[in-house]
């Protein structure tokens, strides 16, 4: 084996060995308070673009590694510090990106390039919209965009393999696909518990019923209100306080609640599928 194509190997094996280790750390601390700290996005950043760089560098040429590093640093500039006024920190980001794909004229792959502004810009926007309903979910996924794209490991994944033209999708975008995926699981199980005790429909599969003193400390979103001395629904809830008392006031002892979902862990989840088995929707092409 060629020595530049076993630095490329062990570059890819090291990089994703420290980042999945340290998506499964920020799971954990997702599981247990619902709350992610920066550091975890900050390690996985400080990881994934020298180690995205240097793969770029093998494939391509040293200019349009160099400008694709400088993209992600502005990006993460963007989301994690306030060091840039937005919306400054994505315009240069996106420069960067555009120069990178442009250096690159004639190289076979120069998309990769691209992906983690692409991807990115992606994320935010959905984090905007509702769409990510959590900032760590969404950083954690801008960081996992500035990894190295479906990095080259003899043996993995080791049953759904890359092909064209799903190669196409950034590797974090894949990995948002899986997480999305496995998140069904606790939402179907959560469906049948509410169908065996005799209770349907649309919310069944996103909603089950508490005590009402249970609610203060769980991991849950309450999903009741009182309204005229009537229960009403409520997506969002501005003052939880207040709505617990009025419903207790009002004799009510059970109520609707969301659970919190730790999506993290299932994008640290998804990412090992992805890395280790592959994404399952390559196997339709």
């Amino acid at each position: 084996m060629e020595a530049p194509m076993v630095r490329v190997f062990v570059l890819a094996a090291v990089c994703m060995c420290a980042v999945a280790a340290t998506m499964v750390f920020a799971a954990i601390s997702d599981v247990r308070s619902r709350e992610v700290d920066d550091i975890h996005w900050k390690a996985v950043i400080a990881v994934g673009i020298p180690c995205s760089a240097a793969a770029a560098m093998e494939e391509s040429t040293a200019l349009p590694a160099v400008l694709m590093a400088l993209s992600s640093v502005f990006m993460a500039l963007h989301v994690l510090t306030d060091a840039l006024p937005w919306p400054a920190s994505l315009i240069v980001s996106g420069a960067f990106a555009v120069l990178s794909y442009c250096s690159a004229e004639g190289i076979q792959g120069r998309w990769t390039l691209l992906a983690p502004f692409v991807s990115s810009l992606m994320f935010l926007f959905m984090y905007r919209f509702r769409v990510l309903a959590g900032g760590a979910d969404a950083k954690a996924l801008i960081a996992l965009a500035m990894v190295p794209q479906y990095p080259s490991i003899p043996g993995i994944p080791a049953v759904w393999q890359v092909g064209w033209p799903l190669s196409a999708v950034p590797l974090s975008v894949s990995v948002l696909v899986m997480a999305v995926m496995l998140s069904l699981v606790p939402m179907l199980l959560l469906g049948i518990r509410n169908a065996l005790e005799g209770s349907y429909g649309p919310r069944m599969f996103t909603e089950y019923r508490m005590p009402l003193d249970d609610v203060r400390g769980s991991f849950v979103w309450l999903a009741e209100d009182m309204e005229d001395g009537e229960v009403v629904r409520r997506r969002v809830m501005d003052d939880v306080d207040n709505s617990l008392s009025k419903l207790d006031d009002a004799g009510i002892t059970d109520v609707a609640v969301t659970p919190m979902v730790p999506f993290v862990l299932y994008i640290a989840a998804g990412l090992l599928v992805v890395l280790l088995l592959g994404n399952p929707l390559f196997a339709v092409l």
